[in-house]
């Protein structure tokens, strides 16, 4: 199984960190990304090439920094849970590690899927960004 990333397409044994990588969740992997679990007491990808393409590896990085004293309290996402997180606190917590249970299904509903920024409101937030305090 392979993933086309732009130009570049990548197996898991193409992989240069395939032998050494420990990460529960690997984006080469369908049935990975589809199915497998992470607790932020985990590793996560090293592979450079390959994590920029997807969206949920900062909010791995995000979700551990925050959580780095108790990580075992913050509970597992899936790959389906990091797209929908909007932000990242202390509190964030995921559910416990059973995907036909409710609680994973309340979990998705209460967050729910990310909708795309249109260009102009990312030019209308640029904007608010780059504004002169006025303090």
């Amino acid at each position: 199984m392979a993933y086309h990333l732009g130009f570049y397409k990548m197996k898991m044994i193409d992989c240069p960190k395939f032998n050494t990588c420990n990460s529960p969740i690997c984006p080469l992997s369908k049935r990975s990304v589809k199915k497998d679990i992470w607790y932020p007491g985990e590793s996560v990808c090293t592979n450079v090439i390959v994590r920029k393409h997807f969206s949920w590896f900062l909010t791995q990085r995000k979700i551990q920094n925050k959580v780095k004293k108790y990580p075992h309290e913050a509970g597992a996402f899936t790959v389906e849970m990091l797209e929908r997180v909007r932000g990242v606190g202390k509190k964030i917590c995921g559910v416990i590690d059973d995907k036909k249970s409710d609680v994973y299904t309340i979990w998705l509903h209460k967050h729910p899927i990310k909708e795309a920024i249109s260009e102009k409101e990312q030019k209308r937030r640029e904007n608010l960004r780059n504004m002169p305090d006025t303090n």
